[in-house]
C-alpha cells in the first residue's frame, strides 16, 4: 500500500490515491488541501486517508494539451518544474514488516533529488497515529511550511 501527500507554499495537499491494473499509484480527484498551520485537520485527513483502500482505477489519459497532473491542475500550473522547486513530498510505504516514510530531497538545482531524500522506518505494529504525528512534526519544520520572510531594509549612515 502506497500513500503521499505534499506540503506546497504553505498549504498540505493530500490528493487520492487510485491503484492501475499495472499496480502503478496515481495522485487522482478529489485533492483535499489544507493550510499547514491547520495541523489538527490534515493529520485526520492523513490518518483517514492512511486507513483506506486504494480505489481500482484506469491508466490515466496524457493528453497534450492537460497538465497530466490533478495537483498542477488545482494549483493552475503549467510545468511540473514549478511545483517541485516549491513543494515537498511525502511518501508512506506499508509494506508486509515495516513501514516506510519518505520525505523528498533536494538537489543544486531546488529540483527533487532521490539522493537527498529522507527514509524514516516504523515496524509494521506502530501506530498509525504515531507515524502521523511524526510526518506532521517533519513537515511543520520545514521551511515551504512557512512564510518566505522577506528582510527589511538597513539603513546606512551618512558620511
Amino acid at each position: 500500500m502506497l500513500f503521499r501527500f505534499y506540503l506546497y507554499d504553505e498549504k498540505i495537499l493530500i490528493p487520492t490515491i487510485g491503484e492501475t491494473a499495472a499496480g502503478l499509484y496515481v495522485d487522482t480527484k478529489p485533492v483535499q488541501k489544507f493550510a499547514a498551520t491547520d495541523v489538527d485537520a490534515w493529520k485526520s485527513a492523513v490518518y483517514l486517508a492512511l486507513k483506506s483502500e486504494k480505489t481500482p482505477i484506469a491508466a490515466p489519459d496524457q493528453e497534450e494539451d492537460s497538465p497530466g497532473s490533478v495537483l498542477l491542475e488545482l494549483l493552475n500550473l503549467q510545468k511540473w518544474s514549478l511545483f517541485e522547486k516549491r513543494a515537498l513530498m511525502y511518501t508512506v510505504h506499508i509494506g508486509g514488516a515495516y513501514i516506510k516514510g519518505y520525505r523528498t530531497g533536494r538537489g543544486a538545482d531546488s529540483m527533487w533529488d532521490a539522493s537527498a531524500t529522507i527514509e524514516r522506518v516504523w515496524d509494521i505494529r506502530t501506530p498509525l497515529h504515531f507515524i502521523v504525528d511524526a510526518l506532521a512534526k517533519d513537515a511543520i519544520g520545514q521551511p515551504e511550511a512557512h512564510p518566505v520572510k522577506v528582510g527589511g531594509l538597513m539603513l546606512l549612515p551618512k558620511n
